[in-house]
């Protein structure tokens, strides 16, 4: 389906894991994907892979903490594509450790590239659309920890909550000129495949999944299939939402306290189906 034929997509954080699997699926849908991403050997491999399968794309080494080269990114897409009609933020690093030992500058980090980049590429790509007139696509790559905190996570779970709410103020300023703002909050995701930096540690898997009720680790195209659905058409009145794709993980707890016993409190029987299930 090529539903996005014409469109210009900019993906920043573009060359691997999740990333590499929205530009190869908006390509797919038409899109012409300009790559952003500090990593330039596997930007410039996944611009290739477009390329061969008959897309267009072209790939700019961009810092999205870093203002200037925010604006000089979006000044070659429109130099060369003519347009921003889709933007997608997906850049975020790692920080472990409790809060408490944390130094000042790992959480300055953190922050920068989760938060205050996406910002920057976001309001930047905001003012573009409103300059064309026509609406826009604004989609951040966010995740469950935005709504769970784990301990030694607390600067993402900080960052990605923040990154949730600054989704949903944009929605609602930018919805009466039809431009939508929404997040996808991946977990659980295998990105073994299409990332550099690998999976899960060895046990981790296990333990994931013991919490997932789908019992399979996300495919990283799940979340790709999700973006390029808030990018089309299909979704013109989805605003201000966070997508989470994370097998159910989220959803709550699969047990409380061991095994869950088939019984029935006292005064409830009339609740009782006539082959003993519950009605």
């Amino acid at each position: 389906m090529k539903d996005l034929a014409g469109k210009v997509a900019v993906i920043t954080g573009g060359a691997g894991g999740i990333g590499r699997c929205i530009v190869a699926e908006l390509a797919e849908a038409g899109a012409r994907c300009v790559v952003s991403d500090m990593d330039d050997e596997w930007g410039q491999l996944v611009v290739a892979e477009i390329e061969r399968g008959g897309g267009e794309a072209f790939y700019v080494s961009t810092d999205i903490t870093d203002s200037c080269e925010v604006s000089s990114l979006f000044a070659e897409t429109v130099r060369k594509f003519g347009s921003v009609d889709i933007v997608v933020n997906v850049p975020d690093i790692q920080v472990l450790g409790p809060l408490h030992e944390l130094k000042e500058d790992h959480w300055d980090k953190k922050v920068d590239v989760a938060l205050h980049g996406a910002f920057l590429v976001c309001t930047e790509a905001a003012r573009i659309m409103l300059s064309q007139g026509r609406g826009g696509r604004i989609i951040c790559i966010s995740s469950t920890g935005g709504f769970l905190a784990r301990p030694g996570h607390g600067p993402h779970s900080a960052s990605k909550a923040a990154l949730n709410a600054m989704v949903r103020a944009m929605a609602l300023e930018l919805g009466e000129h039809g431009i939508t703002v929404n997040a996808v909050a991946p977990g659980g995701t295998d990105v073994v495949g299409p990332s550099r930096k690998g999976g899960f540690k060895p046990g981790q898997t296990d333990k994931i999944l013991e919490v997932m009720p789908v019992k399979e680790l996300v495919h990283p195209e799940a979340h790709a299939h999700a973006v390029a659905y808030l990018a089309s058409e299909r979704a013109s009145f989805v605003t201000g939402q966070v997508l989470v794709v994370d097998g159910g993980f989220i959803a709550g707890k699969l047990t409380v306290g061991g095994e869950i016993e088939d019984t029935v409190p006292a005064g409830l029987d009339s609740m009782r189906g006539t082959d003993g299930g519950d009605v």
